[in-house]
């Protein structure tokens, strides 16, 4: 994870971050599919719905053009 950090900056940090929670993830489905039986299919099915409506937030998301985003109107000043 350290190289990620450090050749990407900011981006890096963030894949690492993604990666250090995907083994967690895993990790801890593992220890529960020893505790509960069948959890391991509904979580999975959680996490795939989870991840179909950051796709579709995404995808709305980057239709906005960029000029939609920035605010027209200019920063106020206080005349004390």
């Amino acid at each position: 994870l350290y190289p990620l950090i450090i050749s990407m900056g900011l981006v890096g940090a963030a894949w690492a971050g993604v990666i250090a929670y995907a083994f967690a993830f895993v990790n801890r489905i593992l220890a529960l599919r020893n505790v509960i039986p069948g959890i391991s299919m509904k979580l999975f099915r959680i996490s795939l719905s989870t991840l179909m409506a950051t796709g579709a937030g995404l995808l709305i998301g980057g239709g906005i053009p960029e000029p939609m985003l920035r605010c027209t109107y200019p920063p106020q000043t206080r005349n004390y």
